[in-house]
């Protein structure tokens, strides 16, 4: 409840949409922000947290796109896997994931 309050104050003082509220409200009570572990094979993303494991499967993947900071999978119009560009060891790494994301999204564009 604090939390949903907390956000409900954030929408009032910085104008964000009520659409944005709902989605952050229901993303904290899902246990969707937070600490997760990604993996990813030939038949999709394992994205698992502390309340779920979800599977994703390449086909679902609308949109791969980085930032300098991060690397964002759409997954549908509203959800996002976001994954910090910290979690790779370099730069190297982090083109080598992206690549090899592309290459099993590419099948199914």
């Amino acid at each position: 409840m604090v939390a949903f309050f907390s956000i409900a104050i954030l929408t009032v003082l910085l104008g964000i949409p009520v659409m944005l509220l709902i989605v952050l409200a229901n993303a904290l009570f899902k246990g969707c922000l937070g600490e997760k572990f990604i993996s990813t094979d030939e038949n999709g993303i394992v994205e698992k947290n502390t309340k779920e494991t979800v599977v994703v499967p390449w086909r679902k993947v609308k949109l791969l796109a980085y930032t300098p900071d991060h690397l964002f999978i759409q997954i549908s119009r509203i959800k996002y896997i976001v994954i910090s560009k910290r979690d790779f060891g370099n730069e190297y790494e982090f083109t080598k994931y992206f690549s090899e994301l592309v290459r099993l999204c590419s099948g199914y564009s």
